[in-house]
């Protein structure tokens, strides 16, 4: 298994794991402005922002830490 670090319980996170985090932040950024440019829905385009958001510091977080366990 290739690990690219740990998740913030400090469990190994397999790169997999971050590719679906990756796609999964790049989900919710594309819901949420669908769903307020397009269709007006500004309660929906928050709360995907508001997941973004934890996706985007979720996935530097985890890089950070396959920075650190490489550099190591």
């Amino acid at each position: 298994m290739i690990g690219v670090g740990v998740d913030l319980y400090g469990h190994p996170m397999s790169f997999g794991d971050f590719l679906l985090l990756v796609l999964m932040t790049v989900g919710f950024i594309v819901v949420g402005m669908w769903a307020t440019f397009v269709q007006g829905w500004t309660s929906l385009g928050a709360l995907m922002a508001f997941f973004a958001i934890g996706g985007v510091l979720y996935t530097i977080w985890t890089a950070l830490a396959w920075l650190v366990n490489v550099s190591a």
